[in-house]
């Protein structure tokens, strides 16, 4: 099996990021929230920020690619739906991209690219402004 390099893995997730129903924009460039227009979003920000190597029996190297999912949601003013309503939507609805095939034991592996693709860690919210 070929091991897929990071720019691969990086623009395979953007592509499936890109396929998560209501997301507007995707980047992998930092923006700060107030730049972004509201007409973009709800966007989402793919950052690399780490990663790490495990070493199996028989030599065999596993890679996890850690980045950081930033996304900025607006709430719709004349619809009457709240920060964290919109909020909440947009997690869910990303929740769901991330589940795969029952082919692949639910596992979003990026059509073969990689084992697994997944949320992990601490979700962190923040109302803005």
């Amino acid at each position: 099996m070929t091991i897929p390099s990071r720019l691969e893995v990086y623009h395979a997730l953007m592509d499936h990021l890109r396929t998560v129903p209501g997301v507007v924009s995707v980047s992998d460039q930092p923006q700060h929230h107030s730049k972004v227009d509201r007409r973009e979003m709800p966007m989402i920000l793919l950052l690399p920020q780490a990663e790490s190597h495990t070493a199996r029996a028989g030599g065999e190297t596993v890679a996890v690619l850690a980045p950081v999912l930033v996304l900025y949601v607006s709430a719709d003013d004349g619809v009457g739906v709240s920060a964290t309503q919109a909020l909440n939507g947009a997690l869910d609805t990303l929740d769901t991209a991330f589940v795969g095939s029952p082919l692949t034991d639910r596992r979003q592996t990026l059509n073969g690219l990689v084992y697994q693709v997944r949320i992990a860690g601490t979700v962190e919210t923040d109302g803005g402004e």
